[in-house]
Parts: C-alpha cells; sequence; structure tokens
C-alpha cells in the first residue's frame, strides 16, 4: 500500500451524520509502464486572445460530489477510484480533492454542497444524478462552477456544466458522418420518450444543417404492440410487397389477383439514412424490425447512439454510433484492473477528464471555457457557454457477435469549429412532427402533380394530331388518309 503524495485527498463528510471512518484513501500500486504527464492542450495560439494566467496564492479545492452510499454506491466508489488514480497519474500537485457522499438523494447533494462552498471549494465535479444536479445548483448559485457527470441536457445551464457524452453529440456527429457519405434523406424510427424525441429533435436540426431533410418519422409508445407498424410506415411500399411475399410463400393462392414484383428491390426507399431513435431491450426489437425488411448497407446508412454498443447480435452489425475513441479508455480500464482488482465501468471514465480538467485549470493558465479544449482519456473535450460538453468523437460499428468493435472513422484530433448550436433542445416535438407530416404531404402531392401533368401532356399530344396536321401520324398509326391511300402499315 502506498499513500498517495501526488493530492491531498480528504474526507469532509461529518463522522457523526456519514460515518466516515478514515481521511486518507490508499491504492495498491503495480509496476506499469510511466504516463505521460499530460493533462490539458494548449491550442490557445488558435485563437487572437489567450486566456489569462490567474495566480493562485494556494492549491484549488476541489470538492466531488459523489454517492458513496445508496443505491449507487458502486458507481460512486468507481467513480471516486478513477478521480485517486487520475490524481497520481497526472502529477496534479495544484489541486486538493475532497470527497462528499451525497447517497445519491438530491436534498443530501444540495447539503454537501453547501458545505463544500463554505469550505472553500473553488469547484465541484459531480454530482452524478440530474436530480441531485438541479439541487445542487439551486443552492450553489454562481459562487463556483458546478462540473456534473449527468446526461440529461434539462440539468445543464448557465454555471452547470456536465462532462457526459450527451445523445445530443453523439447524433449531431453520426449525421454529420453520413452527410460527408453524401446521404442526405434521413429516417427516424424511435420510442416516444425523451430519449427518442430528443434525438429526433438534434437529427432534425443537423440533417438540414448540411442540406438535407427528414423525410419520414415515426415514434411508438409500446415497442410490443406500435414498433411494427411504426417500421411498416417509414419503410412504406417495400415492406407491403415483402409481407405480400411472405404470405403468399406459405400460401400460394394468397393475392393471387395481384401481378406482384419477386424483387422488393424494385421498389426505392425514400431515405437514405435510418435513425434508430432508442436505447435497452426495445432497440433491439426494433434492430431486428429492420433486418426483417431487409434494410441494411449500402442502400441505406443505419445509425444509432452509444446504446447501440452493449449489443453484438448480428442485426446490429451495420448500425453506426458515435462514441468516445477506445483507445484510451481500454487502456486506463485495464490500469485500473491491475491495481483495484475490479472492472472499471464505462461512465466512471468521466472522473478521469473532471480531475484532468481540474489540474489544467489549477495550472493558471486556462479558463473552464477554453476553446481549445481539454485531454482525458476519453478524448479530446471541452465545455461550452451553454452548459454542454464538446466531445471529438469516433464514428464506430458494431463488428457482430463475440467481435470487436471497429473504428469507422477516427475523431479529429483537434476543436476546428465554434461551440454547436444546441437551441433545438427546447423545440416542441408535434410542432416537428407536424412539419414532417406537412412536408411529406406536400410532396406527395407535388409528385402527383406532375404525374398528372404529364398524363395531361401526352393526352393533347394525341387530340392535336389530327391527319391533316400531321402525316408523320398516319404513317405510324396505321390510318388511311383522306385520298383512299394506305399507311405503311399495308
Amino acid at each position: 500500500m502506498k499513500l498517495i503524495k501526488k493530492s491531498a485527498i480528504f474526507c469532509m463528510l461529518p463522522l457523526v451524520l456519514f460515518g466516515c471512518a478514515r481521511t486518507d484513501y490508499r491504492v495498491r500500486t503495480h509496476q506499469r509502464q510511466p504516463v505521460p504527464n499530460v493533462f490539458f492542450v494548449d491550442w490557445s495560439f488558435d485563437y487572437p486572445v489567450a486566456a489569462e494566467r490567474v495566480e493562485r496564492p494556494r492549491e484549488m479545492h476541489v470538492a466531488m460530489l459523489l454517492p458513496l452510499s445508496g443505491r449507487h454506491e458502486n458507481i460512486g466508489l468507481a467513480f471516486r477510484n478513477t478521480a485517486l488514480l487520475a490524481a497520481q497519474e497526472l502529477n496534479a500537485n495544484d489541486i486538493i480533492i475532497q470527497f462528499y457522499d451525497t447517497g445519491g438523494d438530491p436534498a443530501v447533494a444540495a447539503r454537501m454542497a453547501r458545505y463544500a462552498v463554505s469550505n472553500g471549494s473553488d469547484l465541484i465535479l459531480g454530482p452524478l444524478l440530474a436530480s441531485e444536479t438541479k439541487a445542487v445548483a439551486r443552492v450553489v448559485g454562481g459562487a463556483v462552477p458546478i462540473v456534473a457527470f449527468t446526461s440529461d441536457p434539462t440539468a445543464v445551464g448557465r454555471n452547470v456544466y456536465s462532462l457526459a457524452n450527451m445523445v445530443t453529440g453523439q447524433v449531431a456527429e453520426v449525421v454529420r458522418h453520413a452527410c460527408e457519405d453524401n446521404r442526405f434523406r434521413l429516417a427516424v424510427i424511435g420510442r416516444d420518450s425523451d430519449l427518442g424525441r430528443l434525438m429526433l429533435k438534434a437529427a432534425a436540426f443537423h440533417i438540414e444543417e448540411c442540406g438535407g431533410t427528414v423525410v419520414n418519422a415515426r415514434l411508438y409508445r409500446n415497442s410490443g404492440q406500435d414498433l411494427m407498424p411504426a417500421v411498416r410506415a417509414v419503410v412504406g411500399a417495400r415492406a407491403v410487397l415483402m409481407d405480400k411475399l411472405r404470405v403468399r410463400s406459405r400460401n400460394p393462392e394468397a393475392f393471387e389477383d395481384e401481378e406482384l414484383p419477386e424483387d422488393p428491390t424494385e421498389i426505392p426507399l425514400e431515405f437514405d439514412v435510418l435513425l434508430l431513435a432508442d436505447e435497452g431491450s426495445s432497440l433491439r426489437a426494433l434492430a431486428s424490425g429492420i433486418a426483417y425488411y431487409d434494410i441494411e448497407s449500402p442502400e441505406v446508412m443505419l445509425i444509432g447512439s452509444s446504446a447501440v454498443a452493449a449489443f453484438r447480435e448480428a442485426s446490429f452489425s451495420q448500425i453506426l454510433y458515435a462514441d468516445y475513441p477506445p483507445a484510451g479508455f481500454n487502456a486506463f480500464a485495464r490500469r485500473y484492473n491491475e491495481i483495484y482488482g475490479a472492472t472499471l465501468p464505462k461512465m466512471a471514465g468521466k472522473a478521469y477528464d473532471g480531475v484532468a480538467l481540474a489540474a489544467g485549470l489549477a495550472s493558471g493558465n486556462f479558463t473552464l471555457e477554453n476553446r481549445g479544449g481539454f485531454i482525458g482519456i476519453e478524448g479530446v473535450f471541452r465545455l461550452n457557454p451553454d452548459g454542454f460538453s464538446q466531445h471529438l468523437l469516433s464514428i464506430l460499428q458494431p463488428s457482430g457477435r463475440g467481435g470487436a468493435t471497429v473504428v469507422v472513422r477516427r475523431a479529429e484530433s483537434r476543436f476546428n469549429a465554434s461551440p454547436p448550436d444546441n437551441s433545438f433542445i427546447n423545440w416542441d416535438i408535434n410542432d416537428l412532427l407536424a412539419a414532417i407530416a406537412r412536408r411529406r404531404a406536400d410532396n406527395e402531392a407535388s409528385i402527383t402533380a406532375q404525374m398528372l401533368e404529364m398524363l395531361e401532356f401526352e393526352g393533347e399530344d394525341e387530340d392535336s394530331a389530327t391527319p391533316d396536321e400531321s402525316s408523320e401520324y398516319l404513317l405510324f398509326s396505321g390510318s388511311e388518309d383522306e385520298g383512299g391511300g394506305h399507311s405503311v402499315a399495308d
């Protein structure tokens, strides 16, 4: 056992209330490859005004609010252990990390945040849950910055940030990848939930931003009853034909009065990229429903969120998603396992990035909203004025059962653009769905009008081509002229 001396670690919880029995934390250390002492990136030369150096008369005090007891205790302890290891690996000499147990309770989180601020904390990392984050924001106000770990976009705002890789950023990146592949006709199928609605809004905003459009969108309430009708509605006439062909394969006399094409791909799809906006077991059902109608690459690019990574079924093998570059996290997870003898939860990587951020701030060279960003085990990230964090993400693809994740496109190495516009979060979902439906109706009406116009034009040509006006008409029609002659058909 070796005491971590790189940063001072204290437990600031009152012993009577929370039973914290010791004031230092120890970790086992093993011989391993040295970790480069890099915890932020100086890209300020890209911008005309670099951040002013802030002289600090003392170490930076960082309060980390975590559920170290209660229902989320295991996650909280993983965050704590990750922060301890990060402080050691990064040689974070200028920060003092103080842990506060929230128990996953918003009221307790608010009380601990108030105590942390009164105790001189310069920065709050955490809490974990959205309800806790909102409670902490109410009591802290603008006293100190809050950098939480929640993935709920409604919990962030002025002076309240989140390190989470939110689904809005994932959708933005994977839609941008589709546009780079010259796919601009997007369809969306997803659950009628906070997640599904948010993914639809993000997709609609970003496909429009790159010159494309949402051609169809369906949200289902119940994956058992409503999911397949939603899939059929989006796949359209091809789904109808495939259903009939399947019935005919079992009963040759079915639809015998209809001439059905044998190849369903003769019926074109109206979309070339399809977003699956769901997670968990219903995402599995949705992927199976898409596979049932043979919607696959290269005809259609299938895209989703990082929830896709949890599955290894063949139906997920073609679905692209945006997530952190995996190499950094995987390497750290191995070190974590060597030291703590446990598997590192994916979400706990944010604790490392939080310590890296704090260390960068403590150096005095960077501000919280440094445009060049910081670097942690999950790649390059920055905090934006709207409270969202922005991550440079890779485009990934599951390789199928038992296989490793495939990196389709590596993440960029630096930020080249201004922070994204996330105003679409406030869009009314009913207004958006109505707008998509109106556009579909207008497109269908336009196509119908063009077809009618073509038919009328052909009819006008036939009516106007009288024998007196066109001898050529007579030749090719086989009609006789007024003088009793015969056409070439004779």
